[in-house]
């Protein structure tokens, strides 16, 4: 035995506040309450009644039946028309009831099909697909604080744009008015600007964090398109990764960064002397040689083994009180502890703090203690 379903109408649209995605979920709600009813159907396109005057005009609405309009056994022509204009007065009636109150009377009176009256909710609501309107897409955007389903907004980026595709027997202007002989659909090569413009939008770091990760793997026919559910699904990675890049990096910079110091020679090294006959010849006064040095000498620029091993010894090293003060390994590894800015501050405290009467307090922090006991078995050894 067949069960059947109960189908509930759609919520009434409110006065303000419509998006493009809701607009088309209340549509399709819609056409699904109404097309119960097979009645119902002839006013919706393909059906035989698509088109009807305007009730301030006509206030039968249909003049005639249809050609391909045979009235039941049960019935003649003149009651099947009845019937029929009885029908759209229904059809109008539950459409007029689940749109705004403003739009009541619009869709009552002035309505000559269902198209006229989806026209009249999207100029309310300011969701044209034509035109200006195009530019709207522009609105959808990633909002961090409120939204957090990465993948639903990619879904309503690319719903927002599926909207604005041209229908069947719509102009295109810029190819000599021609009229398109069938609805527009969205490219592969769309979908991945789609998938793009939706990466870029969350965060503008994510299209080259993706190419990074998933760039192996799409050779020849892969595209993002294929991979778009585990792009999607680990984006919250590749967020965290980067916000931990950028903040050891920004940490790191915070810790060398070091005024620029400019020297300025005294006044009294400045000398105001005239120029030599040499320097009218741009050569050397004097016809003496240059005296060879003795021994093994180094330029400022040339290589010496000795400072080399030096340097490199302190590179290596790592400043054990930032990593007591558990900073980032890319601020501890970075210097050595003789070379700590911190160090000297802290110095600075233990001064003051010996400084001050019995009676007061002064707090050192416990990771300085830790480090002077290491420095403490580090000199007895």
């Amino acid at each position: 035995m067949a069960t059947r379903v109960r189908i509930e109408p759609p919520n009434q649209l409110p006065s303000s506040g419509v998006t493009p995605i809701k607009y088309k979920q209340w549509k399709v709600a819609l056409k699904i309450f109404l097309q119960q009813t097979p009645e119902f159907r002839e006013y919706y396109p393909g059906g035989k009644y698509t088109n009807w005057s305007p009730l301030e005009d006509n206030p039968h609405r249909i003049d005639n039946l249809a050609d391909n309009d045979t009235p039941p056994p049960t019935s003649d022509r003149t009651e099947h028309l009845a019937q029929r204009r009885i029908n759209l007065e229904t059809f109008l009636g539950i459409i007029a009831r689940y749109s705004d109150e403003g739009d009541f009377d619009d869709i009552m009176e002035k309505s000559s099909s269902i198209e006229w009256i989806f026209n009249l909710h999207e100029r309310r609501y300011g969701i044209q697909k034509k035109g200006r309107y195009f530019n709207r897409i522009d609105t959808i955007r990633f909002d961090k604080a409120t939204m957090s389903d990465y993948h639903k907004f990619y879904m309503d980026l690319r719903a927002c744009f599926k909207s604005n595709l041209r229908k069947e027997g719509d102009t295109i202007k810029y190819k000599n008015g021609q009229k398109l002989d069938q609805d527009e659909r969205i490219s592969p090569t769309t979908e991945c600007l789609i998938i793009y413009m939706a990466l870029e939008r969350i965060d503008p770091r994510l299209p080259t964090e993706i190419d990074r990760i998933f760039g192996h793997r799409m050779e020849e026919d892969t595209t993002l398109i294929d991979l778009q559910n585990e792009i999607f699904t680990y984006i919250p990675r590749a967020l965290a990764s980067l916000d931990r890049e950028d903040t050891d990096l920004n940490a790191y910079n915070l810790h060398h960064e070091q005024p620029v110091q400019y020297y300025a020679p005294p006044p009294q090294q400045v000398q105001h002397e005239q120029p030599s006959v040499s320097a009218m010849y741009g050569r050397s006064y004097s016809s003496r040689p240059p005296a060879r040095p003795s021994g093994r000498t180094y330029s400022k620029n040339q290589y010496n083994p000795r400072v080399a091993a030096v340097n490199t010894s302190r590179v290596m090293k790592s400043c054990k009180l930032c990593q007591a003060l558990d900073l980032p390994p890319a601020v501890f590894n970075s210097h050595a502890t003789n070379y700590c800015k911190k160090r000297a501050q802290l110095q600075q405290i233990e001064i003051e703090e010996q400084s001050v009467p019995d009676d007061s307090t002064y707090n050192i922090p416990d990771s300085f203690n830790h480090y002077q006991e290491q420095q403490a078995e580090e000199d007895q050894d």
